[in-house]
């Protein structure tokens, strides 16, 4: 499938939860790259323009084999590979979710 795509990075989106072991999340989202920084920052830069609060590699760190899925698939291809983590307890709600998806549209576009 990501042979025939027409694109150039990989993307997977993951949730966390807002609260991990007694310790509150405030991040709403987080995204997680491993050698791709610069494409990772463009999209936070994008995000944060869209009013979200969003770090690099948080809640987790990419570079330490948390964004599997897409930077295996991404390398083998020599795409870029990116995921977005967002916080459980926004990404249910009607309204984030629209943002969220429209922000990405937009970004992707």
């Amino acid at each position: 499938m990501i042979e025939r795509s027409q694109g150039d990075t990989v993307f997977a989106i993951h949730t966390f939860t807002d609260n991990y072991e007694g310790d509150a999340r405030m991040l709403e989202l987080g995204v997680l790259f491993d050698d791709d920084e610069e494409p990772a920052h463009q999209l936070i830069r994008h995000l944060e323009g869209a009013g979200f609060h969003v770090l690099a590699n948080e809640p987790w760190s990419g570079k330490g084999g948390l964004a599997y899925s897409p930077v295996r698939h991404a390398k083998e291809f020599g795409w870029c590979a990116l995921e977005i983590e967002a916080r459980q307890d926004l990404i249910v709600q009607d309204a984030f979710a629209q943002r969220l998806a429209e922000a990405l549209a937009s970004f992707f576009a």
